[in-house]
């Protein structure tokens, strides 16, 4: 095995002919969309056109530690595109009689016979879960497959659009078609160029890998991460596939979402070492994993915390299912609340808490949250600071009860005195919080055990009425003249749960209209407001002090 780098400038072409690559098990599946194939074919056609007949794709980064194929760390949709492209030229030569020039193709740049498969196999073997789908398309007489997968929905695509490409440049030659294949071929064999970059080793791939970002690569956070602990894993025997293994698993319980999957990571590293951003996670985490041994614990820890984070985002999965109702109504709370900023500190408590202690943080969590909602701030950095800090804590071992996870908040979770106060005079602008609070105030008033755990009502059935419409005339509205609704439009005192065709019937019509319909509403604080005489600034204001003052106990502090 060669123990030096090798740098040059090749043509795809080149590479797909002379070497035998593999895409690994870890690396992302085929992602390049309509967008991306166009680009490709339109920057091609443009360069072939060119009287250089040069264009330059990028980067492609191989390691040679796995036998006889060469592992692809960067570059695999440019040489999966070029290949499809390659697929493409020797079906059409086949299916117009050039039979000796289709099975150049097919043998220099994308088939081999392999003795341990008794069969033709590509050159190019893609990851698992897109290679047998992308068999059907390069090898001759493979099966067909359907597509499963949306990787396997992009190959097709990308597929389809090559080969009206390929033959929209013969139609365009004409009787010179031939001729001007046998340039295309030059062309993507030695004029479309990529820098190759050839290393020993995967750890020395992915410093190459590495180093390409930060001169520009369009790479997200999770393959950074990735491709650090996958290169400081594979310095101990197994360790790259124990890392590799672990990264799958918990990629995969967060339904291979990259955007989830990086929320989640910067959560668990947050609940470990405090608040950090994500522009800076990957330095931070760099700096403290710095041996094979920390690559792998961080692995085992990604791992073990997926399932719990996924767990935060759904009240129907099966973690639950020993937890009881409330729990899952609280976990629907939650996410309806959109409180993301809470989930480093609910990871750390659910990893480490008793069940009875966490069921009680999980119930106080949805009430922190509504306070912090209604005063503002909860959306700040010292908001996150101090709940990233109290998960710190919880995972140390220094707090273990509610009432010890308060004393780390205190600063951040507001008094019933500012919670009241504020709650008089809040403006909620999004329906679904708004609905949520009037749910909860009524339980509430009904006496329900745990009225903050009301599920979201189904707005095709019941409706956030607004006493004092959004459109509303100073004709109908005399008491609002000018622009003076528009300050009480959004008060929370202006709004009503009524269901949804008495809402209909009455729209934007005058109170007198509305006042018996609110007044025949199953909805007691909705039925109160069908009680007043009339409907101004005054009534708005006074019912709302009157819902601020049973706030506290909708959503207590401590339970």
């Amino acid at each position: 095995m060669s123990t030096k780098i090798d740098f040059d400038l090749k043509g795809v072409g080149y590479l797909l002919k002379v070497e035998i690559l593999q895409v690994p098990l870890y690396q992302r599946s085929y992602s390049w969309g309509t967008d991306q194939v166009n680009d490709f074919c339109s920057d091609i056609k443009n360069a072939f056109g060119s009287s250089q007949r040069e264009h330059f794709m990028g980067t492609v980064v191989l390691s040679s530690e796995e036998g006889a194929r060469l592992t692809i760390i960067d570059g695999q949709q440019r040489l999966a595109t070029t290949t499809l492209f390659l697929v493409a030229m020797r079906d059409y030569y086949e299916e117009h009689g050039e039979i000796a020039r289709a099975n150049a193709i097919n043998s220099e740049y994308l088939n081999m016979f392999s003795d341990e498969e008794g069969a033709h196999v590509p050159k190019l073997v893609l990851n698992a879960e897109d290679d047998h789908f992308f068999r059907q398309f390069v090898v001759p007489d493979a099966e067909a497959v359907g597509a499963t997968r949306d990787s396997h929905r992009l190959l097709e695509n990308a597929n389809e659009k090559i080969r009206s490409f390929v033959q929209e440049q013969a139609e365009q030659a004409g009787t010179n078609w031939v001729d001007t294949f046998v340039q295309w071929r030059k062309f993507i064999e030695s004029g479309l160029r990529v820098i190759y970059v050839k290393v020993p080793s995967e750890s020395d791939a992915f410093m190459i890998f590495e180093t390409l970002n930060d001169r520009g690569a369009n790479l997200t956070l999770s393959d950074l991460l990735k491709n650090y602990l996958f290169g400081r894993a594979s310095k101990q025997a197994n360790g790259l596939e124990i890392v590799r293994d672990k990264w799958l698993v918990a990629f995969g319980a967060l339904d291979a979402d990259q955007d989830l999957f990086i929320a989640y990571l910067r959560h668990l590293w947050n609940s470990k070492r405090g608040a950090t951003r994500e522009a800076y996670l990957y330095k931070q985490i760099k700096s403290h994993v710095t041996t094979a041994t920390q690559a792998m614990e961080l692995a085992t820890e990604i791992e073990s915390g997926a399932g719990v984070y996924a767990a935060l985002l759904s009240s129907d999965d099966d973690y639950w299912s020993a937890w009881g109702k409330s729990t899952r109504l609280n976990i629907e709370t939650l996410n309806l609340l959109a409180l993301g900023q809470i989930r480093p500190m609910l990871l750390a408590v659910l990893q480490h808490f008793t069940m009875k202690e966490a069921k009680r943080v999980l119930r106080l969590s949805v009430n922190w949250g509504v306070r912090g909602l209604i005063v503002g701030g909860i959306g700040g950095g010292s908001t996150e600071k101090a709940y990233c800090d109290a998960a710190v804590a919880v995972r140390k071992g220094e707090v273990k009860t509610a009432e010890e996870l308060l004393s780390k908040l205190e600063t951040i979770i507001p008094s019933d005195a500012e919670f009241e106060s504020a709650f008089s005079s809040v403006r909620v602008l999004k329906a679904s919080l708004s609905r949520y609070y009037l749910r909860a105030l009524e339980a509430q008033r009904s006496g329900e055990a745990e009225p903050e755990f009301v599920a979201n009502p189904d707005e095709a059935e019941i409706n956030l009425e607004h006493v004092l419409p959004k459109k509303a005339t100073e004709a109908d509205w005399p008491a609002f003249p000018g622009d003076l609704g528009k300050q009480w439009v959004d008060r929370l005192g202006n709004h009503a749960l009524l269901q949804k065709v008495p809402n209909d019937l009455i729209g934007n019509r005058p109170f007198s209209v509305k006042k018996p319909v609110l007044a025949s509403s199953n909805y007691e604080l909705t039925k109160e407001i069908g009680s007043q005489a009339d409907w101004t600034a005054s009534e708005i204001e006074k019912r709302q002090a009157e819902l601020a003052s049973e706030a506290s106990a909708t959503w207590p502090r401590m339970i």
